[in-house]
């Protein structure tokens, strides 16, 4: 009896986002949501060990190749974007079926029955315990085990037997208890280029011997011990994956991998410093979070094409670099979507965000930063939707925010802030802003979308009614 394999969907929010008076319209997943997301497909992964992950929409498909670079391109347009020509389950069912002869991988094979795939629960929410276990299992078999996957024929690979590449991945197997692995397989047989794990480019004939290492992935595999140098992959490595596994020690200096877009290892217990990011300019994705990690946040000036810069939950100090895609840094951070840095020992001035038109995210709570939030209202922020400088030092009023059009999370609270508040954007439905030395004298026409977005009326209740905002603690605390 062939094996059933395990396929789970994910698509981004494991929850309905719905436009804001409207919950019957669908919209795309703020950067907030995407978070939460991105936290749930890894707790599908380590949990459940899905041997295929299928995106549902583009937005997912996307984020589902930079968090996971190893897994086939599997994906599958949104239901919400209509079009089918039969109903989307039987549609699913097809291209399922479709993508497992593609793949033509040992062990699985696709239901050859013609039986439909059972509906699975409406939302296709990250969290597919329900699904994988009870509704997809018993008629869906479709392999995605990488491993299995780069280890089938293709003519014209030269393969990967030796040289400065392979000595890496020799070197990485050995000093990350490669024989604990969850998955090992194929590591130290033949051509690298078959390892679980790892992807090589397509060479132009079998005899050049010229493949080149340019994904690795092994995030949720049991790695334990520290990263060798990394500097043996040269310019063709595009992605590294890592996360989530136990890995200690220091991040290797990155310098040489001009080719690099993907720099996942986040979830371990890494300490020492973040290497200089200077020439990396392909890089768009780097998430060094929920480490140990300690020393400033380097230079992010010429970093043309990052999107993604997480770097929470760590033990940063200094102060936040340059980050105004204007003068007078003009740091080229055009593409920057989501800075996270969060939950640090980050000290001075928030920087300049003039200029960030792509920025959806900001997050610099839980430091010790000082001086005034910068102005966000008139630099082209216009999807800018989670603003997060909650638990600092600042001071001085509250900008104007009015003029943000996506804005939808914005919290400032347990800072010195003084002053009115402004007027609240339409958009907004979560804030904070107590406690703070902030003026509670009564706006008539200003409260009431404050008070709807803290959830509290008065916005400065905190707890009761008779507080003011600038009482940090109640009943008798200091």
């Amino acid at each position: 009896m062939l094996p059933v394999c395990r396929p789970a969907f994910w698509n981004v929010f494991p929850f309905h986002p719905w436009v804001p008076g409207n919950p019957t319209k669908n919209r795309a997943p703020t950067a907030a949501e995407t978070e939460i997301g991105l936290r749930c497909l890894d707790g599908v992964v380590k949990i459940l060990r899905p041997h295929m992950i299928v995106a549902v929409g583009r937005v997912a498909n996307d984020l589902l190749q930079a968090r996971y670079p190893t897994l086939p391109d599997s994906s599958f347009s949104h239901p919400s974007m209509g079009g089918y020509p039969v109903s989307w389950r039987d549609s699913l069912a097809w291209r399922l079926r479709k993508d497992c002869v593609a793949v033509g991988a040992e062990g699985c094979h696709a239901a050859g029955n013609g039986e439909s795939i059972p509906w699975p629960h409406r939302g296709i929410i990250a969290h597919m315990t329900r699904i994988v276990l009870s509704r997809i299992r018993r008629s869906v078999a479709i392999v995605i085990a990488w491993g299995l996957l780069v280890t089938s024929s293709i003519e014209g690979r030269a393969g990967l037997h030796s040289g400065p590449e392979y000595d890496v991945l020799v070197e990485l197997y050995i000093s990350t208890s490669g024989g604990m692995w969850t998955n090992s397989q194929g590591w130290g047989v033949d051509d690298a280029c078959h390892w679980y794990g790892v992807e090589c480019d397509q060479d132009t004939s079998a005899s050049d011997n010229t493949s080149h290492v340019t994904r690795i992935g092994l995030s949720n595999n049991n790695l334990t011990g520290i990263i060798p140098a990394l500097s043996g992959l040269g310019d063709h490595i595009v992605a590294i994956s890592l996360s989530e596994n136990n890995l200690t020690g220091s991040i290797p200096a990155l310098t040489g991998l001009t080719g690099l877009q993907v720099f996942y290892v986040d979830g371990n217990q890494l300490t020492g410093s973040i290497p200089t990011l200077s020439g990396l300019t392909n890089l768009q994705y780097f998430w060094v979070n929920s480490n140990q990690l300690s020393g400033p946040i380097p230079s992010l000036t010429g970093l043309a094409n990052l999107q993604y810069f997480w770097v929470f939950e760590n033990q940063l100090s200094g102060s936040i670099p340059c980050l105004s895609a204007i003068s007078p840094c003009s740091s080229g951070l055009t593409y920057l979507a989501s800075f996270l840095a969060d939950n640090n020992l980050l000290i001075d001035a928030i920087p300049d965000l003039a200029g960030l038109t792509n920025l959806e995210a900001f997050s610099v709570a839980r430091n010790q930063l000082t001086g005034v939030i910068p102005q966000l209202s008139g630099l082209l922020l216009v999807n800018l939707d989670y603003f997060d400088v909650d638990s600092n030092q600042l001071t001085g009023p509250i900008p104007d925010i009015a003029t943000l059009p996506a804005l939808t999370n914005f919290y400032v609270a347990a800072n010195r802030l003084s002053g009115a508040v402004p007027t609240a954007p339409a958009s907004l439905s979560d804030a904070t802003l107590c406690p703070n030395l902030l003026d509670t004298t009564p706006q008539p026409s200003i409260d009431p979308a404050w008070d709807t977005a803290t959830g509290r009326t008065p916005w400065w209740a905190v707890p009761h009614a008779t507080n003011e905002c600038d009482e940090t603690f109640a009943n008798g605390f200091e």
